[in-house]
């Protein structure tokens, strides 16, 4: 700025930058930051110059350039994408959206979703940190979507066909194609062999779309399994059992609690095979199974009358059976038993006891009976010869006291015809060649001749005996 006074004639500037202007106010732009020297020269109307120099620090700010990249047509119901596209050398701090109607937002992005058709202007302003600013316009139009409906979803045994209906737009698009009679029709048919969720897409005269979706649930074939087959014993319970499907149906009624149930208890008289159908619950499929109660009857088991019978017997027990076949045999306790699980063990008597049979079948039908077994001793238990030949042939060498039902010998004594002790064995067991008499006298083979024994024994019972008598050496 110059201050005139009379008698000037012109004011020149220079700014700098290859730029001049006159007149005392000018205006100057600078496009670039830098350090400028600006003249100001004054003429005189008699010819006279000054100079007036100054130094000038320049800051230039960046204005942002700004445009919108979006669509110019788009469609109600779906969001519509905005741009901003910016140039600046300065940091951008303010983003503002604004859509005619009020909707506001801010981001480089904007996202808006329109709702009524019509012809929308869109304004974006954008700002950087040195407050320089820049605005962009765009225009655009939106036309109206389609409402599109379509047949609500449902289930559809597989196998079946239904058909699709689609309305509210002008072309279609169905979508998976498989198991569709066609896909670019308003009402195709559909047999799925899988649970799928059909999208169909309608467009309208405008190229709008709007979409909907029909779930077909495939119901599939029952695989209905069941319990094995049972045996049980006459009287008893078998738990039966079906699944894999929703209702059932068991067949014949006769002993079961219930005809309508999963697991019905089954308590028939007679063997009987019960059939169960099983249903889907959506009428589409049926399994049919079958399981087999078998019958078995109880058997009887008879031991016969309770036994009293010598020390040592051997004694078959004999177990009379009907309603067999019986499967196996237990006897207990098995003391001196032959066998435990045979039909007919044999027993050695011993001592009072008291044994039980239990037999099976093989429908695991059960019986027992018990046989109680007395014991006795007696003098036929035990036997002495009252003759042996002592000649060394290994035959009749030895005089030994035999018996059956004997725990042990508590003495056997020879004497001669004048009362002369002349053998002696004590405690030892009946039957044993070791404790028996080899017919010396003195370390000698006596000659014929007559001698007594005596001895007492002990029986399996705890009873004793003592027995006398006579043997005679025979040469």
């Amino acid at each position: 700025t110059s201050h005139v006074f009379t008698g000037i004639q012109a004011i020149h500037w220079d700014f700098g930058d290859n730029t001049t202007a006159t007149g005392s106010t000018p205006t100057h732009t600078y496009t670039s930051s830098g350090r400028y020297t600006v003249q100001m020269i004054v003429s005189s109307k008699s010819g006279c110059t000054d100079t007036v120099t100054r130094q000038l620090n320049v800051f230039v700010r960046s204005i942002p350039v700004v445009s919108i990249n979006a669509p110019t047509i788009a469609c109600t119901r779906r969001s519509t994408r905005f741009e901003a596209l910016v140039q600046t050398v300065d940091a951008i701090n303010f983003i503002q959206w604004n859509v005619a109607g009020g909707a506001s937002g801010t981001g480089a992005i904007f996202n808006h979703t329109f709702t009524q058709p019509g012809v929308y202007d869109i304004r974006l302003v954008v700002g950087t940190i040195d407050g320089c600013y820049d605005t962009a316009y765009h225009s655009i139009t939106i036309n109206p979507s389609p409402v599109v409906t379509a047949t609500p979803s449902l289930d559809l045994c597989r196998g079946n066909t239904v058909q699709l209906n689609a309305i509210g737009a002008a072309t279609w698009q169905w979508l998976p194609l498989q198991g569709l009679s066609c896909y670019t029709c308003a009402s195709p048919m559909a047999a799925p062999t899988v649970t799928t969720p059909y999208v169909v897409e309608g467009k309208n005269s405008f190229g709008c779309a709007d979409y909907d979706t029909v779930v077909i649930t495939a119901i599939q074939p029952l695989r209905m399994v069941v319990s094995p087959n049972d045996s049980i014993c006459i009287g008893q319970s078998a738990n039966l059992l079906a699944s894999g499907a929703s209702l059932y149906n068991w067949s014949p009624a006769i002993g079961l609690n219930s005809t309508t149930i999963s697991n019905p208890t089954a308590t028939p008289s007679v063997t009987t095979t019960y059939r169960v159908v099983g249903y889907d619950g959506y009428n589409c499929f049926t399994d049919t199974a079958f399981v087999t109660v078998a019958i078995g009857q109880y058997p009887t088991v008879n031991l016969g009358p309770d036994l009293t019978l010598a020390t040592g017997t051997l004694q078959p027990l004999a177990s009379n059976v009907t309603n067999g076949p019986i499967r196996n045999w237990v006897w207990s306790p098995t003391t001196n038993l032959s066998c435990a699980t045979c039909p007919q063990p044999v027993a050695e008597i011993k001592k009072d006891i008291t044994y039980t049979v239990k037999v099976t079948t093989p429908y695991d039908c059960a019986a027992t009976d018990t046989i109680s077994i007395k014991v006795f001793c007696k003098d036929g238990q035990v036997f002495i010869p009252n003759a042996f030949t002592p000649d060394g042939d290994g035959v009749n060498d030895l005089l030994m006291v035999r018996g059956s039902g004997i725990v042990s010998v508590k003495y056997f004594r020879i004497f001669n015809r004048w009362g002369d002790l002349i053998f002696e064995r004590s405690n030892f067991r009946p039957n044993d060649p070791a404790s028996g008499w080899d017919g010396k006298v003195r370390g000698a083979v006596g000659g014929p001749d007559v001698f007594v024994y005596t001895c007492e024994v002990l029986c399996e019972n705890g009873s004793s005996f003592s027995y006398r008598g006579n043997v005679s050496i025979i040469k």
